[in-house]
């Protein structure tokens, strides 16, 4: 095989996976719709306790969305998003009042409705046994799906003089 012929079949092999990538996006979306955090950016300076995640959302329509924070293998489920008409949405989400400088990272989560279930019990048990440790697990990815990650710099809150 001469080098011209190479390149050509290479060049052909990349488009077509380029291609199928393409495809492959537009069929989640039609599938799921979109759903993304806009506020705030990645690696976006917060301070400690409670952060503000803001987002918009285009046509959902299977399943539900959560926001968590995560440690490793360690699971902080924080709340339910709640996808308003106008096509936004606003949620809180505890980052700890553990002082900075750290990182925190939130993920954007797709859940199945059997999941939502038991995350929403886990969430009620936790708030009326006031126990708030992490849910230690690997999620199942059929009924579980990043959508999105973002990592924040949590910083100390800056002193008023």
């Amino acid at each position: 095989m001469d080098p011209a012929s190479g390149l050509a079949a290479t060049k052909a092999a990349v488009d077509a996976a380029q291609l199928a990538y393409k495809g492959w996006g537009w069929l989640t979306r039609r599938w799921y719709g979109t759903i993304t955090i806009t506020h705030p950016q990645n690696r976006g300076v917060v301070y400690p306790e409670w952060v503000e995640l803001e987002g918009t959302h285009n046509n959902p329509k299977r399943g539900h969305f959560w926001l968590f924070t995560v440690r490793g293998q360690e699971y902080w489920p924080q709340t339910r998003i709640n996808l308003h008409p106008d096509g936004h949405w606003k949620e809180r989400i505890n980052a700890s009042a553990q002082p900075g400088p750290r990182t925190c990272v939130v993920l954007l989560v797709w859940v199945s409705t059997f999941v939502d279930s038991l995350l929403s019990d886990i969430k009620d048990r936790s708030s009326r046994a006031q126990y708030w440790g992490p849910i230690k697990m690997s999620p199942p990815s059929r009924r579980f799906s990043v959508v999105q990650s973002l990592v924040l710099s949590v910083e100390t809150r800056p002193t008023a003089r």
